[in-house]
């Protein structure tokens, strides 16, 4: 009986164990998760994994799933290039144009329009904080 008790004892801390171990695997794994969301710059990726971004007169805009989609547009501003995370051009997406929301400054949000429609919307510039964000941005 007393090797019984034993051997249940051993399995009871050796499941513990497994358990710890098994939670510090996750939590690690969480914590790389987080910064591969993270630009080089430290700005969050809001849309959960790294998306394309586009770049437009040097300034690199990120999409945003807070920002009101539905603003009118106000004018075309010119043509952007889509890059990756850490800003190296993706060619194979070719170019978009780059739209102005009426009423919001272009440095703070533009809209994307792109002939395949994967990539229109709105962007938010990389750097812009929630507090600089007008409330007719917001949904």
């Amino acid at each position: 009986m007393f090797l019984t008790e034993r051997r249940h004892a051993l399995q009871r801390r050796m499941s513990m164990r497994r358990i710890f171990v098994g939670f510090v695997l996750a939590l690690a794994a969480l914590a790389s998760c987080a910064d591969e969301d993270s630009a080089p710059n430290g700005d969050s990726a809001r849309a959960g994994d790294c998306t394309v971004r586009i770049e437009f007169e040097a300034v690199v805009y990120r999409p945003d799933n807070r920002v009101n989609d539905t603003l009118p547009r106000a004018g075309q501003l010119g043509n952007g290039q889509p890059v990756d995370c850490d800003g190296q051009q993706v060619p194979d997406l070719g170019t978009v144009t780059v739209v102005a929301l009426k009423g919001i400054d272009p440095a703070v949000a533009v809209a994307v329009n792109d002939t395949q429609d994967e990539l229109s919307g709105t962007y938010v510039a990389v750097g812009v904080t929630d507090a600089q964000l007008p409330d007719a941005l917001i949904r």
